[in-house]
């Protein structure tokens, strides 16, 4: 029968489990958190969103000493920005992905520590975006340090590169807007193998940390948790592998649930 005691730290995915599709923070959320701190709990995120895309959003609402898992698991940084680990993908394949985008006028994103990178009017909405997100150029990105790519809607040509290629990994999502799309990584990189160094770095073993989680890129990463939860709106293999599941994003499931195991209920 494990309680909030028995463990030391929670690692929460971002989009639809610790925020809704609006994509607003509720208040409930930081109270949350500051609660957690105040216990002494650890925190951080463990999300496929690349540095640049959350630290002016979210990040403020975490301790200062927070280490954060992010880019699908390719990179740990601390909340000031600070790189700690990462496994990038490889100069020449992020070069043949970036033709790639540009030969089959793909939406496409590429994510390194400083700047989310992109051409066109996905540029301009990056730098138009209200999270107040880091864009820059597409055409000026240094091929080296690339965590993840992200491709929207990708193609039968996307589809059948990535399949073949050697060095790479790609993930089926699906946005909030109900749109599929891929997140693409180094070969094997998972958040489960991030978590692995975030528990080096913290040292706080796997086994004590609770993971809360929606996605099938949160399949590996719940799995190496000592306890994990899927949100009720998470996808069906997600919850069957999960420890416990909770209410909807939409419901403020995720702080409710959370304020009660502070108060001493069980997990």
């Amino acid at each position: 029968m494990p309680y909030l005691n028995d463990y030391k730290a929670i690692l929460f995915d971002l989009d639809r489990t610790l925020i809704p599709p609006s994509r607003e923070i509720y208040p409930e959320v930081i109270e949350m958190l500051k609660n957690l701190h105040e216990k002494g709990i650890i925190t951080g995120l463990c999300t496929g969103r690349g540095y640049a895309s959350v630290s002016n959003k979210f990040l403020p609402i975490f301790p200062d000493e927070s280490i954060h898992i992010m880019s699908g698991g390719s990179l740990l940084i601390s909340n000031s920005g600070k790189v700690l680990w990462e496994k990038s993908i490889d100069p020449k394949s992020t070069e043949e992905l970036k033709e790639l985008i540009l030969q089959t006028n793909s939406i496409g994103i590429f994510m390194k520590p400083d700047a989310q990178y992109a051409y066109g009017e996905v540029l301009e909405g990056i730098k138009n975006h209200p999270w107040n997100q880091i864009g820059k150029n597409l055409m000026e990105m240094a091929s080296d340090g690339v965590g993840l790519v992200y491709i929207a809607k990708p193609n039968e040509q996307v589809t059948a590169y990535l399949s073949q290629h050697p060095m790479l990994s790609f993930k089926e999502m699906q946005s909030n807007q109900g749109h599929m799309y891929y997140d693409i990584t180094a070969k094997g990189v998972t958040k489960a193998l991030a978590m692995e160094e975030w528990s080096k770095i913290t040292g706080i073993p796997t086994a004590e940390v609770i993971g809360f989680g929606d996605s099938l890129n949160d399949l590996e990463f719940l799995q190496n948790c000592g306890f994990s939860v899927a949100m009720g709106n998470a996808d069906f293999e997600i919850k069957t592998i999960s420890d416990k599941v909770i209410g909807y994003v939409t419901d403020k499931s995720l702080p409710n649930y959370v304020q009660t195991i502070l108060e001493g209920d069980l997990l």
